[in-house]
């Protein structure tokens, strides 16, 4: 993983992102970038115009930030850029510019600037990037170590697709992944689906050395079900596909990724089947 960005409003949960991306990126030993966008701006990109007010106040809040910042990063680099333009697709340009390999952003965030990362904007940069996207809510206390990782599967073929960076994420972290098999109906085939996913799955925890427990749940509502098991085991990262697939067979398709996003009380990683994080 050789680049982060961190979308930044300067609320407190865009804070938290910050710290929860140069947490990732010291095990990573990636670069980090932080970026803000500015809504009102005309030209495509702004490196700090000095004349207008907010820019310079914006440009001096990050020079605190890589000053506050700077030694939690060993042996890479704390940056920030400055885009104009609508939030969302400013932020997406960004990842695709800089190949990206990971975009975190704070949700439910206000503060002097703006609002930026409540639902829309949130759920627009998840389902236009394929960027796999951290979002962390407001509140959500990020200064605990990553110890147990949720990876839900459904029956959709795309399901397979979040388990490369997974095993990344819990190899960076010595975490434990634990494989939960969804169900929301009781059909044979579906189960049978859905536990042959979770067995390729174990066979590549088992490949990398990476610790798992492997669980099944039935809920109709899997956000919901997802949620309480996260609780119940005091887990750190919910990893859930966000693939535009029309298929009923995604439980994470549409309103259920969107709960997720707005309601975990666990940071979620939102991955898209063109995920670059491949299992070799």
């Amino acid at each position: 993983m050789k680049e982060i960005i961190v979308a930044v409003d300067f609320s407190e949960s865009s804070v938290n992102s910050i710290e929860h991306a140069l947490t990732i990126a010291e095990k990573a030993r990636s670069n980090v970038t932080m970026l803000w966008v500015n809504k009102h701006g005309t030209s495509e990109t702004l490196i700090g115009d000095k004349d207008d007010e907010q820019v310079s106040e914006v440009v001096s809040k990050f020079e605190e930030f890589i000053e506050k910042y700077k030694s939690y990063l060993s042996t890479s680099k704390l940056s920030y850029k400055i885009r104009n333009g609508k939030v969302y697709s400013e932020i997406i340009k960004e990842t695709e510019e800089l190949k990206a390999e990971l975009l975190v952003i704070g949700t439910h965030g206000s503060s002097g600037f703006e609002q930026f990362w409540i639902g829309s904007d949130a759920n627009k940069i998840i389902a236009n990037t394929d960027c796999p996207v951290i979002t962390i809510r407001e509140g959500i206390d990020i200064g605990r170590n990553l110890d147990r990782i949720i990876l839900p599967f459904d029956f959709s073929m795309e399901t397979l697709q979040k388990v490369g960076i997974t095993i990344k994420m819990a190899d960076y972290f010595n975490a434990e992944v634990h494989v939960l098999e969804m169900f929301t109906t009781d059909g044979r085939f579906d189960q049978y689906k859905v536990s042959g996913y979770a067995d390729m799955a174990e066979k590549h925890l088992n490949r990398f050395g990476i610790k798992f427990v492997r669980e099944s749940l039935r809920n109709d509502n899997p956000t919901k079900g997802a949620i309480e098991y996260a609780e119940k085991i005091d887990a750190n990262l919910m990893v859930i596909m966000t693939d535009q697939v029309t298929s009923p067979k995604n439980l994470w398709f549409g309103s259920y990724a969107q709960q997720m996003v707005n309601q975990s009380p666990i940071p979620v990683l939102s991955v898209s089947s063109k995920d670059v994080y491949s299992i070799k």
